[in-house]
């Protein structure tokens, strides 16, 4: 029988996804009115609204084409000896193995082989928005070879967690991308100020950043948002994503504000605040005010400055 040659390389392959973009456009309608002086007259009422647009995004991404391997006369196959352990690096003197290369960059930790792959599919989904691709980057200059985010799953933990004190986050194998990403957020907002005791005056700031981070991430794909944890959440009747979800009345999707000053305030103070700080678990986490209230999207601004 004749022998297969074995193929492997690293291509550049074109990978289109669809992202939900927010449009902005005025809804007029007209209105008539008596005048005492000049009797009937006729008006038009406008109100800025908006509506998530699906658009297409591609890029192209680096990935390892392995064609299927027969060993040859003399060659071991199976349990022998051969190239059956055969790990690539990519090209440009890279040393990421071929399993999991992105999440390796970032994350370490005691993981299987199937274990790195379901973290490095999450984490492909991350990439593959424009905002979780600007996180990923920030992170990467952050945490490299010997100073990386430890990474472990458990069926302990009811959700997931990040702690600062270890830089660890610890994962429930149930969980999916966004809540990854709402983790990841965590990671970055604590290494901005590199600070514990800033960090656990800061806890409610940053829960509120890092909660609206994941609900724009669901938004760009209905898919992922309604069999995402996020809609369990408010079918349960989570208190924190009811009232994330209206920060989208003032803050774009970019964490600049628009809308109305006055309302956003009242909005804050009065409802989104007390839903977090009275949510269960939350009761003693700690809020650092501003005067003004967009120095909590910070973050967000950064990771998103090169999207549209």
């Amino acid at each position: 029988m004749q022998e297969e040659i074995k193929t492997r390389g690293w291509e550049m392959q074109r990978v289109c996804y669809t992202e939900f973009v927010y449009v902005e456009y005025n809804d007029c309608n007209g209105f008539t009115y008596e005048d005492p002086e000049y009797g009937l007259g006729f008006g038009t009422e406008c109100r800025k609204v908006g509506k998530w647009e699906p658009v297409e995004r591609c890029h192209d991404e680096l990935v390892y084409v392995q064609e299927p391997w027969y060993p040859g006369p003399g060659e071991g196959g199976g349990n022998g000896g051969g190239n059956g352990g055969y790990v690539p690096i990519p090209p440009e003197g890279g040393t990421q193995p071929m399993t999991a290369p992105n999440a390796r960059k970032i994350f370490s930790g005691d993981l299987t082989e199937e274990q790195w792959k379901k973290l490095e599919n999450m984490l492909k989904k991350i990439i593959n928005d424009c905002m979780g691709e600007g996180l990923y980057k920030e992170l990467s200059k952050i945490f490299n070879s010997n100073n990386k985010i430890s990474f472990n799953f458990s069926d302990k933990e009811k959700g997931a967690k990040y702690s600062p004190i270890n830089n660890v986050i610890t994962f429930n194998p149930n969980m999916e991308s966004g809540t990854l990403l709402h983790e990841m957020m965590h990671a970055y907002q604590y290494k901005q100020k590199n600070d514990v005791d800033i960090w656990r005056n800061q806890t409610i700031n940053s829960e509120i950043e890092s909660h609206y981070t994941q609900y724009l991430y669901y938004c760009r794909d209905t898919v992922s948002y309604n069999e995402s944890d996020w809609i369990k959440g408010k079918i349960r009747g989570d208190k924190r994503m009811l009232s994330t979800e209206k920060l989208e009345y003032y803050i774009d999707k970019k964490g600049n504000f628009y809308g109305d000053s006055i309302n956003f305030e009242i909005y804050w103070d009065y409802t989104l605040l007390n839903c977090f700080k009275t949510y269960p678990g939350y009761e003693n986490y700690k809020y650092t005010p501003y005067e003004d209230r967009m120095v909590n999207f910070n973050n967000l601004r950064k990771i998103t400055e090169n999207c549209i």
